[in-house]
């Protein structure tokens, strides 16, 4: 008797760690999803705001060599090489 309720605590232990590797998978699986979501949302946001800032200084009457100028190409410069 002791053999057979040994047993039946054995398989209930096993049949709970394999619940709660497939619940961690679950939320493993969840938190990438949320991760890409968020790393997206971001993109986008970087991608309005360099076009908002190519309006904005397409839009200036600013000599060519002015620092405001030169700030914006090194700047559009640096998100190309990211």
């Amino acid at each position: 008797m002791a053999a057979r309720k040994s047993s039946h605590i054995e398989v209930e232990l096993a049949r709970s760690h394999e619940e709660e590797r497939l619940r961690l998978e679950r939320e493993a699986k969840s938190a990438k999803k949320r991760t890409t979501c968020i790393v997206e949302e971001y993109e986008r946001v970087i991608l309005l705001i360099g076009s908002l800032t190519c309006l904005l200084f397409s839009s200036l009457a600013v000599d060519h060599w002015s620092p405001l100028r030169r700030c914006h190409a090194l700047w559009m410069g640096s998100l190309v090489r990211s």
